[in-house]
Formats: C-alpha cells, structure tokens, sequence
C-alpha cells in the first residue's frame, strides 16, 4: 500500500511555489468550483445540459474504460457536478460499481433528480481531505485546475486507485498559476491553473503510474481555447496505469499470443 506521506513531491515544488506567490490574490476561503462562483447561471447551464445534452468528453472517457475490459469495476467520480459522467454511463448501460464525490450540494441535488438511484451513491466533501474509498479507476475531469492543493488531491487518488487514474486538466509546455477576477461573470474569484506536461508525468512515473496522452475531442483535438476572456488553455485526457497492473497485463497479453501459437 502507498504511504500518502512519502509520496514524492519535487515535481511540485514549482508549481507550489507560485500558488504560495497568488495566495494574496486569495480571497478568505476559496470556493472553487462552485454555485456559489457562479450563481444560478451556471446552474440553468447544468440543467439544460443535464436534460438534453451528452457531453462528448464523457463519451469519450467511457470509451477509453471500455476498451480495457473490465468487468464491473469500481469507479470513483471526483468532482462529479451533477453527475454527468454518470449520465453516459447509464446511457451506454455500462456495469460498474460508481461512487461521485463534490464539494457543493446544489449540483449534487440537481444530479439526483435525474438519478434518484445514486442517493447513496456519492459523498459530499473536499476531494482535498476526505477519506476516498478504494476504486480500479478513479476518474477527476474539469476540477484539478480549478483547486487551491492539487498535489495533495493527487496524493490522495493514488493512494486509493488500484488501476487507472483518468485525468481531463489543462496542460501545456509550462506551469501556470492565475486566480482570475471578473464580476461579470464571477460572483468570488476562480483559479484556473495550468499544468506542464513534464511536472505531471514524472510526478506520476514516480509514484508507479505511466501516462498515455490523448487528444481531448471536446476541444476539437485539443485545440487552444478562450475558457475565459483574456485565458487561454488546452484541455488533454491523460490514462495513468499503475505499474503493477500494467506489468501483469503485459504478460498475460504476451503469454497468450506466445502459448496460442
């Protein structure tokens, strides 16, 4: 078992640092992704998409799980809104084992009127802190970037993931910190943060679980987009096996081919 307390954290260090430097833009107690950040605009936005749209990022995270073969795994949805990947799981009647976690009860509440079977289901809490039941895949989409400690969010999803973690981030060549502040649009201040690709990798590699990159097709292939004005990002989906699971499947797959023969 991972000690979550030895887990190295030199890739880090960096990115650390510059949040620590935008502390100051802080407000008291960061909010997040929240209601809250956005009012019910933001709201009336889920439940449209709840009612009639499939969002395609969700397509296409089933279709990479699918693809592995799994049967009936345990999947834990971090930072799971409204439970939108839940939507397309239920949609393709995938069958596995769901548990979604978020910290605001409004997106959960207006998830549940869709899905009453997902009453036990989830839990209310800060992936930062909380206790995350085991799981074979963990899956954190739209959320890393948006949080105050994302090394001590990461900590606690391998500690917990026996398999796969899925993660749907912005990354790029550098690291960005930027707490943004628009009224507007904004009823509290909002991190959106950017994350390099070498800082992500070797954080991962080291703690036993190896990347495999793809093109988000919701962004039409990654492409650069305004997320917000004067904000410019990509948004990638990156697949961490962990290394013991990936040494094993590796031979049985090479077993199988040898001994068919």
């Amino acid at each position: 078992m991972i000690n979550i307390n030895q887990m190295k954290t030199k890739c880090f260090n960096n990115f650390n640092q510059k949040i620590k430097k935008e502390k100051k833009n802080f407000p008291k107690k960061y909010m997040g992704h929240t209601s809250n950040t956005f009012g019910n605009k933001q709201l009336e936005l889920y439940k449209e998409r709840l009612e009639n749209v499939r969002l395609t990022w969700c397509q296409q995270v089933l279709e990479i799980i699918k693809k592995l073969n799994y049967s009936n795994p345990k999947i834990n949805d971090l930072g799971c809104n409204y439970f939108q990947f839940y939507k397309e799981i239920k949609i393709n009647k995938y069958l596995c084992n769901y548990f979604g976690y978020d910290i605001d009860k409004k997106f959960i509440n207006l998830g549940l009127t869709m899905f009453p079977e997902l009453k036990k289901k989830y839990k209310l809490a800060n992936i930062e802190n909380t206790n995350l039941r085991k799981s074979d895949i963990s899956i954190i989409a739209d959320t890393l970037e948006h949080t105050e400690q994302p090394e001590k969010i990461l900590k606690n999803i391998i500690s917990s993931t026996k398999k796969i973690i899925i993660l749907r981030t912005f990354l790029s060549s550098e690291e960005k910190v930027q707490m943004v502040k628009n009224k507007k649009i904004l009823n509290a201040p909002y991190l959106i943060n950017c994350f390099s690709f070498n800082m992500i990798n070797e954080y991962f590699i080291k703690n036993d679980f190896f990347p495999q990159l793809y093109p988000d097709l919701a962004t039409n292939f990654s492409k650069m987009n305004n997320v917000f004005p004067d904000v410019q990002r990509r948004f990638f989906i990156v697949v961490f096996t962990k290394k013991n699971y990936l040494l094993k499947n590796f031979k049985t797959k090479v077993y199988k081919k040898l001994f068919s023969n």
